[in-house]
């Protein structure tokens, strides 16, 4: 989705020692992750 998708309004977050949903970042990327699909979504 993020080489292919829209050019504008993507963001990426790469967490070192982690996994693909980086749940042991979760307190720190999902609030985050959350308010950015908020604005977006509705």
């Amino acid at each position: 989705m993020l080489e292919h998708g829209p050019v504008t309004g993507k963001e990426a977050r790469v967490y070192p020692d982690d996994g693909h949903c980086a749940f042991k970042y979760f307190a720190e990327w999902a609030p985050e992750s959350f308010r950015w699909l908020r604005e977006r979504l509705g």
